[in-house]
């Protein structure tokens, strides 16, 4: 039993190591933003949001999308 675990301590490590460094980017790019200042968001699982009116969203991808453009337009009263 105590071969097994060494073994399997030893795999697990390599594995790991082996995903580690697989992430790295060695070439030190760095990513620009748009020229045109478009956030581009993929969703997955959606190819078409059905609606933006706010009153009539139903589903949980569209939701995401309307808080994203109407977050920073509307703002909520305390005194009302």
């Amino acid at each position: 039993m105590n071969t097994l675990a060494r073994c399997s301590f030893f795999l697990l490590s390599i594995l790991f190591l082996a995903s580690a460094l697989a992430a790295c980017d060695i070439t030190g790019r760095k990513t620009e933003a748009s020229p045109s200042g478009t956030l581009r968001w993929g969703i997955e699982g959606v190819s078409d949001i059905t609606r933006l009116d706010p009153a009539r969203a139903a589903d949980y991808q569209t939701n995401i999308a309307i808080n994203l453009i109407f977050g920073g337009l509307v703002r909520l009263n305390p005194d009302l």
